[in-house]
């Protein structure tokens, strides 16, 4: 229901100006990712929607959060790898 609600709002139609309703529906599909990578038909909606990607990917770099060159751990978002252990 979560990416259903994302496609809609995400479509074409749908006013940009919406009082933070994008970003209130990006943060919900954010926080149900587990959910929606283990139910087929809610991936494959997700995944073939280009603006819900984009915003979903834009929000979690805005965020801070993963590694390497999307964000995470300061110095501008790029981290330098561990040292190799000898």
């Amino acid at each position: 229901m979560i990416v259903d609600l994302a496609t809609c709002i995400y479509h074409e139609q749908c006013p940009e100006n919406d009082r933070g309703l994008r970003k209130a529906i990006i943060e919900c599909v954010r926080m149900h990712m587990p959910a929606i990578l283990d139910d087929e038909s809610a991936w494959e909606e997700f995944s073939e929607n280009k603006n819900v990607l984009r915003a979903v990917h834009v929000s979690q770099c805005e965020m801070g959060e993963g590694s390497g060159v999307f964000g995470g751990g300061g110095g501008g978002g790029i981290m330098t790898p561990p040292a190799t252990p000898r």
